[in-house]
């Protein structure tokens, strides 16, 4: 009876009662199964019929039970135990086991509800941490010997969460006449007789009024708390989470490395636990009792045990079935890590997420009785620490932030943060001068890894590293776009040493949404994707890292997905808000234009870089400069960004990509901050003229058929034709070469080798062409016929290396390049009062005259000084005019200009030789009205162009094949001309 009261006494810990087991052994037939089962010792009693030796030891309490055979050595350490306890006001008690030695029961409060919200969900067992945290504690601090006292561990690390450990009850009796009892003083030595063993003592206390050791208002509240957030953490780490948590019906045992292990090889101890850990399993994934007895019964047969062990420990685990669950954490403690294969375990593919995320683990008046969360109020940086655990790596996160101008640190749950570009351990002690001198520190070493197009690309990056550490400040964002159209031009590079320059830098050329998504909420971390082309082939297979980019460049536009919890979803936001960097070789299509908009377009060029070897340790002094700078400049980035959004310098998309670079431009000079301004505006322009104008390119790469290498420059003036047409420029207005290279290079084409008149040139091949015609519009539908032959014919032009497309001259093409000349003299500016062709034409005429000779491409120069002296009205440059002359004589190659009468003369030679009835001899009809016109360098071409190819072959003995469109045929007919005007 003393020991049902003892029980009673004893029961601390509501939720889980005292358990007894009064016989050993398999039910028997007709008997009642309580006396072979765990039971509340309340419903066992009424059947106990023989002495009951254990009882469960409670969750909250702390048993020490040396085992040590040297008596002295047991009296000594538990002296120290004992002592410290009394002098520290730990209550205790102490019992002589009837054995080797004494056990020393020591009882704390049970944690509170708020000490489980963020374990409840992982596999953490808060008693059990609790109870290691105070006893390693009062070990340490009494110098107990755990060594010495072979104190059995098993009594303090047990798994709460299953049937815990046993202890022998007070009461219960031993060999010998032994029996274990309390005691208030140890004995000098062992007894070893009736007559030296204490008398039979029971404890007379109710737990927890009166010897419960509450911890609130000690020291050990700390150490406890400690120890509860560094098992979370842990847990987190090791994804741990509770196994009832996850739907786990569509596995299998087998499937299960640690299982397979155990089912096909036994274990040659640890039997009982290992059968245990294959019943709960086995009850998790939602196997019946019977097919998991069979596969206990597997696992004994394979382990070195009689056929009555075998029975015994089989009946022990199945009387338990349906009880407890898995636990991960608990079956590594008692086999090792290594039985542990996670990477192929079916718990890493499971997507369902802990079931109860609602309620926490905590009942409603605890939960109101909470403070209310008011946000981050500080400015922290998270570090990471790896340190040896058990033999092995554990890393461990703490947060760091400024507070009374002190640095404070604590321990937080991990997180998944870029550890190459973290702080390091000692960030807080690098000193800095300024924030200009950390520009020009960051501006330099960027400028020594990459090549610009400009020189006002570095300071926008080195602003926009420095602006990625003030997250909090900026409403918005830049995206920054490294952009070439050549492999090799070192944008990967330059993306390289931004990214290990910013705030948690890191990059990817993967782009799966899941990690992108988690990283970037989790870390909010300044993001390099390289190769962004993927996007632009594939856009609806990332559909969603599209929506999370075009999103992120804005504070407070989460993007939003759905998450399976238990058997439900809940919507779930990411904030994905910071900067990106982006990689790519072809321009945006036009689908993605909105991503654009949020980008600063990097345009790099090849170059040799100071320094070629790029790592994250390269750039650790100036991250941690600019951690510290995080901590302590805050307050000034948000002072003077409230300036800048006041100030309406920038309005629309352009406040949102360059107010947070004028911020910190303004912490570094007014030079900067006109860099900053100058680059909005062009930026701006650009975008306004991106579409339009690169439509026109586009369009006249398409209408002209081109392909092959091409220079810039005899592109340009097509370019300026169509923008002219379109009032997309002024006829006043200017287009530069290098506007062009520019646009080509973000339509992705590649520069060409060749060079040539200091000329930058271009291979356009004739399916990007019409991919583009097709992106924006030029084309309304695919022809893949179309298509075929121009790449057909660019293989055919690499292989002869020779251009076939441009020796193709047609009549409509003559006709085109004719307007354009026309056009081009109307509009060239060439003086105030503007010239045509005919005025130049007569002057030509009168050059000729004079100097008895025609005009020829290397007497231009000549006849442009004459003529500008002779018109010194028109206020002209021989620069100004010497481009127009050249443009005529490529037009009609060879040039003499006859009079009207050796024109027709030639002509109808020409027919005369090329058709046997000279009565059919009559001009095309437009060479017919040029003639009219008196424009006779036109109906010259024309006429040429219009006669039949195959005769004209023959007359100039080329192979008619050959002869068929090619401008060596226009130019051997001129020749001929000539050849027969002589004659």
């Amino acid at each position: 009876m003393n020991k049902r009261n003892c029980c009673t006494n004893f029961r601390i810990c509501k939720k889980k009662p005292i358990l007894i087991k009064p016989r050993e052994g398999k039910t028997p037939d007709g008997e009642d199964s309580v006396c072979y089962q765990w039971n509340h010792f309340k419903d066992a009693w009424r059947v106990v019929d023989q002495p009951v030796y254990t009882r469960s030891i409670l969750d909250y309490e702390i048993v020490v039970d040396p085992d040590t055979e040297n008596w002295q050595d047991m009296r000594q350490e538990t002296g120290k135990l004992v002592s410290y306890c009394k002098k520290n006001g730990i209550p205790c008690y102490m019992a002589y086991s009837g054995g080797k030695g004494i056990h020393t029961h020591i009882f704390l409060e049970e944690r509170k509800p708020t000490d489980r919200i963020k374990s409840s969900n992982l596999d953490v067992d808060i008693a059990k941490e609790t109870c290691k945290a105070v006893f390693n504690e009062i070990v340490k601090a009494s110098g107990y010997d755990v060594k010495r006292a072979k104190t059995d561990m098993r009594k303090i690390n047990f798994n709460r969460h299953n049937k815990g450990s046993q202890i022998r009850m007070v009461g219960s009796t031993r060999s010998g006449g032994f029996f274990k009892t309390l005691v208030n003083e140890i004995p000098e030595k062992r007894p070893t007789s009736k007559n030296t063993q204490p008398s039979l003592r029971f404890p007379k206390i109710k737990i927890p009024q009166s010897i419960t050791f509450k911890t609130a208002d000690t020291p050990f509240e700390k150490i406890i708390k400690k120890a509860i957030h560094g098992a979370t953490i842990s847990a987190e780490y090791k994804k741990e989470y509770k196994i009832e948590n996850y739907d786990l019906s569509d596995t299998e045992i087998d499937q299960y490395p640690c299982m397979k292990q155990l089912l096909q090889e036994g274990l040659p101890q640890g039997r009982y636990y290992g059968a245990f850990g294959i019943a709960c399993l086995c009850y998790d994934i939602g196997y019946n009792k019977s097919k998991t007895e069979k596969l206990v019964k597997k696992f004994l047969r394979k382990c070195q045990l009689t056929s009555e062990e075998q029975e015994i420990r089989l009946n022990n685990v199945m009387n338990d079935f349906g009880k407890y669950h898995f636990s991960c954490a608990r079956f590594k403690e008692d086999f090792g890590e290594s039985v542990c294969d996670w990477f192929e375990c079916p718990l890493k593919k499971q997507k369902a997420q802990p079931k109860d995320t609602k309620t926490n683990g905590i009942d409603i008046d605890s939960m109101k009785a909470l403070p209310e969360w008011d946000g981050e109020n500080t400015i922290h940086n998270y570090l990471v620490y790896v340190k040896d655990l058990d033999g092995k790596p554990e890393r461990f996160y703490t947060k760091t932030w400024v507070e009374d101008g002190v640095i404070k640190e604590q321990i937080v749950p991990q997180r998944s943060i870029p550890e190459n570009t973290a702080p390091t351990h000692e960030y807080f002690k690098k000193e800095y001068d300024s924030m200009m001198s950390l520009f020009f520190e960051i501006k330099d070493t960027i400028e020594a890894h990459a090549s610009f197009d400009s020189p006002s690309y570095s300071t926008l990056i080195a602003l926009g590293v420095m602006a990625s550490y003030f997250r909090e400040v900026f409403n918005t964002y830049p995206y920054f776009d490294f952009i070439s159209s050549e492999a090799g031009a070192g944008k990967t590079t330059a993306m390289m040493a931004m990214v290990n320059c910013s705030f948690y830098g890191t990059m990817t050329s993967t782009f799966t949404e899941s990690v992108l998504f988690r990283e970037i909420d989790d870390s909010h971390c300044v993001y390099g994707l390289d190769n962004l082309e993927r996007l632009f082939t594939k856009p609806k297979d990332h559909a969603g890292v599209i929506d999370l980019l075009s999103s992120s460049y804005s504070k407070g536009i989460p993007c939003k997905r759905m998450e399976k919890v238990g058997d439900g979803f809940i919507v779930r936001y990411f904030d994905g808000y910071g900067i990106k960097i982006f990689t790519h070789l072809t321009d945006f299509p036009r689908s993605l234009n909105a991503l654009k908009s949020r980008c600063i377009p990097i345009i790099m060029q090849k170059g040799i870089p100071k320094r070629k070897k790029i790592s994250s340790e390269t750039f650790t002094d100036i991250r941690d400069k600019l951690y510290k700078a995080r901590l302590l400049e805050n307050d000034n980035v948000k002072k003077l960004y409230t300036n800048v959004l006041d100030s309406e310098r920038f309005t629309g998309r352009e406040s949102d990509l360059f107010s947070p670079l004028l911020t910190i431009a303004k912490m570094v000079s007014d030079d900067v901050c006109r860099v900053v301004c100058d680059s909005a505006v062009a930026t701006r322009d650009d975008r306004v003229e991106v579409d339009q104008w690169n439509v026109g390119l586009v369009t006249v790469l398409f209408n002209n058929k081109t392909t092959g290498e091409v220079a810039a420059q005899n592109i340009k003036d097509d370019l300026y034709i169509y923008l002219v047409d379109n009032n997309l420029i002024s006829k006043e207005g200017k287009l530069h070469t290098k506007t062009v290279s520019s646009r080509l290079k973000k339509l992705g084409f590649k520069k060409s080798s060749k060079k040539t008149d200091n000329k930058t040139w271009f291979v356009i091949e004739g399916a990007r062409v019409h991919q583009r015609a097709l992106e924006y519009g030029i084309v309304n539908s695919r022809n893949d016929d179309e298509l075929d032959k121009l790449v057909e014919l660019e293989k055919l032009e690499n292989q002869n290396g020779v251009s076939l497309t441009n020796s193709k001259k047609t009549t409509n093409e003559v006709t085109r390049e004719l307007e354009k000349l026309e056009k081009l003299v109307k509009w060239g500016g060439i003086g105030e009062k503007k010239t045509d062709l005919s005025d130049l034409e007569k002057s030509i005429k009168n050059w000729e005259s004079q100097n008895s000779q025609p005009l020829t491409q290397n007497k231009v120069t000549d006849f442009c000084i004459w003529y500008c002296k002779r018109n010194p009205e028109r206020k002209l440059q021989p620069s100004d005019l010497k481009q127009t002359i050249e443009k005529m004589l490529k037009i009609t190659p060879d040039r003499h200009t006859p009079s009207q009468d050796d024109l027709g003369t030639w002509i109808k030679d020409v027919n005369k030789t090329l058709h046997e009835d000279a009565k059919k001899v009559t001009f095309t009809k437009e060479a017919k009205a040029a003639y009219d016109k008196g424009d006779y360098v036109k109906a010259l071409a024309y006429e040429v162009i219009s006669i039949r190819y195959a005769e004209l072959g023959k007359l100039c003995n080329i192979p008619a094949i050959e002869a068929k469109e090619s401008k060596q045929v226009l130019n051997t007919v001129l020749s001929k001309i000539k050849d027969m005007k002589k004659k």
